[in-house]
């Protein structure tokens, strides 16, 4: 993961800092996006390399097979999926928020949003860990230990999440003004976003995966497109009604919406039991 996640905005960084810092030269949106495009090029070339270097001598020697149908019956799924999580993202929020509220909303909800990140930074470093064994242990049939993995993810999620949470909420006011004072406006924004955010820890962080990584992504692309409907609904009643925390509590609202038909259909299609505190089996992984 380092190169995605390491490299690029490292290369991306430091083209902005060459250009700005050292070269005295003004750097426009399409300047930025050219950086961009550059390092994600850079980082596509690493990623390749790489990959050919870990890859199984085998498996370059193997003969290759096709099985065209049944990738483009996953493919489509997981693009619903991802369109719909898209709608989902704090980046639609901004939008929203920019296009009712006007563009000074737009940036107190941004800064509250990205402050707000911060909550799920070491349940991300935990997913990439716990998301390979779903499929591992769904394929071997090994289903206690796969209840015994989601219930210890969901717990250590909240333990990571929980204390960052507490940690902004008591430091977010100050921190929301090294932006600007004006920026203090976006608090109550930021409460609800971290209380989405441990909501998504909690009991969303992993369900999706339990969906899309057993031959369930239609039932996941169908939860994740109603939620998004129940974003857009919310966000266009609310905003003009509540401000950008309007806009906050539709996101929290859709969070929780997902979450729960989630639990739902994991409990029905896999018999496990995705809440963070569902019973431990005494069976070790």
């Amino acid at each position: 993961q380092a190169p995605v996640l390491v490299v690029r905005p490292l290369l991306s960084a430091l083209g902005v800092g060459a250009i700005v810092f050292v070269a005295r030269v003004p750097l426009g949106p399409i300047g930025a996006v050219t950086l961009n495009l550059a390092a994600s090029t850079i980082t596509l070339l690493i990623l390749a390399a790489l990959l050919r270097r870990h890859t199984p001598a085998e498996a370059h020697a193997a003969r290759a097979e096709f099985q065209t149908r049944e990738w483009f019956r996953v493919a489509l799924g997981m693009l619903w999926v991802s369109g719909a999580q898209f709608m989902l993202s704090q980046q639609t929020d901004i939008v929203v928020v920019g296009s009712i509220l006007g563009k000074a909303a737009a940036g107190y909800y941004n800064a509250a949003s990205q402050l707000s990140g911060l909550v799920q930074f070491g349940v991300n470093a935990l997913l990439f860990v716990a998301t390979p064994m779903v499929s591992s242990l769904y394929a071997q049939g090994r289903r206690v230990e796969l209840q015994r993995m989601v219930s210890y993810v969901g717990r250590m999620s909240l333990l990571f999440a929980l204390p960052v949470t507490a940690i902004i909420a008591l430091t977010g006011h100050m921190v929301l003004g090294w932006y600007g004072a004006r920026f203090q406006a976006g608090y109550p924004v930021l409460l609800v976003l971290c209380v989405s955010q441990v909501m998504n820890a909690g009991l969303g962080a992993l369900q999706g995966y339990l969906l899309t990584m057993t031959n369930h992504e239609y039932d996941a692309a169908w939860i994740v497109g109603a939620s998004a409907v129940v974003y857009v609904v919310l966000a266009l009643i609310l905003t003009p009604r509540f401000g950008a925390v309007g806009t906050a509590i539709a996101t929290l609202t859709s969070y929780s919406v997902r979450a729960i038909a989630m639990n739902v259909v994991i409990w029905r299609r896999l018999g496990i039991n995705a809440v963070p505190f569902a019973r431990l089996s005494a069976v070790t992984i």
